[in-house]
């Protein structure tokens, strides 16, 4: 496990408060001035979390959000425009394209995650079928039993549900170990 920043030993209500300073620009010296932690430490922070203030950090704020709400409500234009860019010197243009790429990676996401849902199904009922038939073969069972670990950990992924670094991934044994 890596070293736990100091801005993640702020509270809940410090942290949600330093995100809405990054997002309003404020200088990094300032901020840290403004919660006692080294400068340094909440740009490396920000960084980390997807905070930061380019375009790719307001578009990946976006879609949190708007992966965040239920579905119905989540395809509205109204919605994404009370989302905010927590980026500095972005033009009414570069808003309104960074608006736009993140519904369409929320759609995107959405279908990734009806299609894993598909698979998973589809891998489940294979797995029942050869139960059922009373063939139960080794390999067979093990392919479709990654199937299903593959799509859950698809669905885990896109809903935001794991780390995303190395430990997340579930590893695979190589199929020539069982021969």
């Amino acid at each position: 496990m890596g070293r736990v920043s100091r801005c993640d030993k702020l509270t809940e209500h410090d942290r949600q408060r330093l995100v809405r300073r990054i997002g309003e620009g404020i200088p990094w010296r300032i901020l840290g001035d403004e919660f006692k932690i080294p400068f340094v430490s909440i740009v490396e922070w920000a960084g980390r979390n997807g905070h930061g203030r380019t375009p790719t950090a307001a578009k990946r704020s976006i879609v949190e959000t708007l992966m965040a709400m239920p579905e119905t409500e989540r395809f509205s234009e109204q919605k994404t425009e009370r989302c905010e860019c927590q980026s500095e010197n972005l033009t009414e243009q570069s808003e309104h394209d960074i608006r736009a790429a993140a519904q369409e990676d929320v759609r995107d996401m959405r279908l990734g995650l009806h299609a894993a849902r598909l698979a998973l199904q589809v891998s489940a009922m294979g797995l029942e079928a050869m139960r059922d038939s009373g063939d139960l073969d080794p390999r067979n069972a093990k392919l479709w039993s990654e199937c299903v670990a593959i799509n859950v950990n698809t669905i885990r992924k896109i809903r935001g549900l794991d780390d995303t670094g190395a430990t997340a991934n579930i590893t695979i044994a190589n199929p020539r170990s069982f021969d």
